[in-house]
Parts: C-alpha cells; sequence; structure tokens
C-alpha cells in the first residue's frame, strides 16, 4: 500500500519518536563528557572526580573531565550549550554560574533557568574570609580596622567577580582593592602574599588555614561550621545583615535533554552521595552531600538568583 505524504510523514515521526525513547531507555550507552568551568586540581574538579567515580560504578561507563576555566564560568558554560542535548555532555558548576556571571556580564548569552536542563543539586562547602598570615590581623575587626585606616593597601582576590565579596565590604563599611583570578590562582594568590585576603570555600581553604599559611577571620553564614569549629560566624560577628553565602554546585546539561535520562541521572547522582565512601570522601575536603533533584536545584537558583540581584542593585553594580 502507497502512503499519502501526509502518512508518511506520520510514520516517520512515529519512528523518531520510538527511536529517541529507546534512546532513552538504554542511556547511558557511551562515554560521559563533564565539563567543570574551573581549573583542573581545583576543588571542583576534585569533588567531581569523586562522585563520578561512583556513579560509574553503576552505570558502567566512564566519564571524561573537561576543565575550561575562565570569564566566571562563562566559557565552561558557552562549551556546554554548544553541544548536544543528548545527555551525553553535562556541566558540574558552581552557584556562581547561576548567580553572579548573568549580574556581571553584560549580555551573556544565557538565562540561569531558561538555558539549561536542570540534573541534580549535588553539594555545598561553607565559605570563609581568609587573610594571609602575614597580615598583622588576628579577627576581622582588626582587619577592618587596618583597611579603614589605609584606604586602597590592602587587596582581596576572587574567583572571577564574587558579589558576595561586594555585599560584604558594603555591609562592613570598608573598601579592598578587588583582584580577579581564574579558579585555584585566587587560592595561590593569598596563600604566597600577593593578594591579602579571599572569599573561599572551606574546602579549599582548610588545608592552608592547618599549615598557617592563611588564617580564617569569619564563616559567612548564621552557624558555625563542623569543618572549622572555632571559626566565628559573620552573625556573632555583628555582620546580620549579611545572608548566607555558601559554594553550592549543580549539575546541569543543555536545554531540551530528554526528561527520562534527567531522571536516570538524578537519580544515579542522589544514589552516589547517599553513599557512605562518598559522603566520608566529601566531609575530608569539607564538603557537605546533598544530591536532590531538579526541583531543589531550581529552587536554590530562583532563591539566590533574587539575593544576588538585589545585591548588585544595592552595590550599583553595571555590567561589562
Amino acid at each position: 500500500m502507497k502512503l499519502t505524504p501526509i502518512l508518511a510523514c506520520l510514520a516517520t515521526g512515529l519512528i523518531a519518536v520510538t527511536a529517541h525513547a529507546q534512546s532513552a531507555d538504554k542511556y547511558p550507552e557511551r562515554p560521559i563528557r563533564i565539563i567543570i568551568p574551573y581549573q583542573a586540581g581545583g576543588g571542583t574538579d576534585v569533588m567531581t572526580r569523586i562522585i563520578v567515580e561512583k556513579v560509574r560504578e553503576r552505570t558502567k561507563q566512564p566519564f571524561i573531565i573537561d576543565t575550561k576555566p575562565g570569564a566566571n564560568t562563562l566559557i565552561g558554560v558557552k562549551a556546554l550549550l554548544a553541544s548536544p542535548a543528548d545527555g551525553y555532555t553535562l556541566m558540574m558548576t558552581s552557584s556562581a554560574t547561576f548567580h553572579t556571571a548573568p549580574l556581571v556580564v553584560k549580555n551573556p548569552g544565557y538565562d540561569p533557568l531558561e538555558s539549561f536542563s536542570l540534573i541534580s543539586y549535588i553539594a555545598y562547602t561553607p565559605v570563609v574570609f581568609v587573610i594571609n598570615s602575614a597580615v598583622k590581623a588576628n579577627n576581622l575587626k582588626e582587619f577592618i580596622g587596618l583597611a579603614k585606616a589605609e584606604p586602597g593597601k590592602y587587596s582581596i582576590g576572587t574567583y572571577g567577580r564574587q558579589l558576595g565579596s561586594d555585599l560584604f565590604q558594603k555591609v562592613a563599611g570598608f573598601k579592598l582593592n578587588s583582584v580577579p583570578y581564574k579558579g585555584v590562582e585566587a587560592v595561590n594568590a593569598v596563600v604566597a602574599g600577593h593578594t591579602d585576603s579571599m572569599f573561599d570555600g572551606v574546602f579549599t581553604a582548610l588545608p592552608y588555614l592547618k599549615q598557617g599559611k592563611t588564617r580564617a577571620l569569619a564563616v559567612m553564614q548564621d552557624k558555625r561550621t563542623r569543618f572549622a569549629p572555632d571559626v566565628p560566624t559573620v552573625t556573632e560577628l555583628g555582620y546580620k545583615n549579611m545572608p548566607n553565602v555558601p559554594i553550592w554546585y549543580g549539575l546541569v546539561g543543555p536545554k531540551g535533554v530528554d526528561p527520562k535520562i534527567i531522571d536516570k541521572l538524578a537519580n544515579e547522582f542522589k544514589i552516589a552521595m547517599q553513599s557512605p565512601e562518598v559522603i566520608e570522601k566529601l566531609a575530608n575536603l569539607s564538603v557537605e552531600s546533598v544530591g536532590a533533584g531538579p526541583d531543589a536545584l531550581r529552587e536554590q537558583i530562583v532563591i539566590e538568583y533574587g539575593q544576588y540581584k538585589k545585591i548588585a542593585e544595592e552595590i550599583g553594580l553595571q555590567p561589562e
């Protein structure tokens, strides 16, 4: 029987839908690439390798880590969004992708919610304010006093632009010279004394704190962290207008990934994040395991984007 053009078109579409569904059912069938928009060897890289090794055990597929640092994570984001939405290219990124880059970069080329397939809210680590050990300040009050007494002398290294840093300086009434770096370079700079201070995740800061190369003056949240219990919070120190600003990590794909694939990935990463082995290894890095699904990730993005948009407006930030 000869099909009419309309029936032929419908038949072709049905075949394509069936093949697509079968492909999703068999996923994953080959290696999965994970883009990390930070330098190799940094905290996100190390954390991701721990997690995906556990996922690999169940999926029987290797994960290829592809680090693409720079431009407030924009280089990695562009690489992700240029990839097919087939579930074989993902990105493990930090909160900066969703609330900092869209506010500090003019025309970033993506929307923090609508441009991605959201998969999992992976983990978080508290943020601490640290100074180089040579700086003659034993606590936050003394450091702020130094900065106020000699305007323009003291500096802060940042991972690109950090709006939390801008907010804290505004709330505390002092000003530091901001020096942007790519990823772990910011840590190396404060350890070497090229910059005087920085806001950093506990997991990258802690080794240098233990070695005495840096000192932590405050945790940027309401409650002390178990990873650095002796460090006071900004709330304790009287800065009650500072919101909690943890570094958190999310797994995303380019927009359009099949919902079945998203569900599979979210479930596999949830199982991995609940593994006692992964929880212990991440705790050794001062990272708290979460492993929640797409809805939790979306909620986190919405809340923090609103907070940081307000910060940008308060400090009169102009995207560049």
